[in-house]
């Protein structure tokens, strides 16, 4: 049995299969590593003032959700798909990171997830990558961007969107970035 509404990546405190029923599942290791992203503050550099910028950081993976009841709260990053997007992560302090990992859509037909990235740590570039928008539904919507173990206090993130199908309305949409160090 699946929780509607709970994205894979999502935490449940209970999970019940019926007694001899193949269990499906993802199993995330993570090698000693954690998310730091609650240290930092993140600024959509692309679109000044971007109120869904904050949902990035915030643990919750939910997406498509919005404003309700004048509550300014948003479950997932708007980006612009007509260009790069870029995203800055400021920590108060020095930390070491090794790896990025971006929480999209995992649906085969999804057009909403990022197709490039490009991570800089305190203006030095760690990773690139591009086709990832093909990972996401792969990898169940969470696409892990690793790099040797870097050190610094400003985390620049550039992504590409993905080309939208014909008749399609352009997306770029994110639920979380988890900084892991």
């Amino acid at each position: 049995h699946r929780f509607s509404g709970f994205s894979p990546g999502a935490r449940l405190s209970a999970y019940a299969y019926p007694h001899g029923a193949t269990v499906s599942c993802v199993a995330v290791i993570s090698n000693a590593l954690r998310n730091l992203g609650e240290l930092a503050t993140v600024v959509d550099e692309t679109t000044t003032g971007n109120p869904t910028a904050v949902s990035l950081l915030d643990g919750a993976t939910l997406s498509n959700k919005g404003p309700l009841d004048g509550v300014e709260a948003y479950s997932e990053w708007s980006g612009r798909a007509d260009a790069a997007n870029v995203l800055r992560f400021d920590f108060p302090e020095s930390v070491t990171l090794a790896a990025i990992v971006l929480v999209g859509d995992r649906r085969v037909d999804a057009y909403s997830n990022p197709d490039t990235a490009a991570i800089e740590l305190d203006g030095r570039r760690v990773a690139s990558e591009a086709g990832i928008a093909s990972r996401f539904p792969a990898e169940a919507g969470i696409v892990r961007l690793s790099f040797a173990r870097s050190a610094g206090k400003q985390v620049r993130l550039t992504l590409g969107p993905t080309r939208a199908p014909r008749g399609k309305t352009p997306l770029l949409l994110l639920s979380e970035i988890r900084l892991e160090g």
